[in-house]
């Protein structure tokens, strides 16, 4: 079976930039940062937050 081509948009983004960008993020918060970010955040609404709701 082929493989599914690439939206235009990702197929246009360079790796490395965004293998950057990853880091980055993952350099400014742990994983036990953002977990217990979403676990605060869920407690205070009584439910799983949506995206908009965490960045509140």
């Amino acid at each position: 079976m082929a493989p599914k081509p690439r939206y235009r948009a990702v197929a246009d983004i360079d790796p490395k930039a965004l293998a950057a960008f990853q880091a980055g993020i993952r350099k400014r918060y742990s994983d036990e940062q953002i977990l217990a970010e979403l676990r605060a955040c869920a407690e205070r609404l009584g439910r799983s937050p949506t995206m908009r709701e965490f960045a509140a």
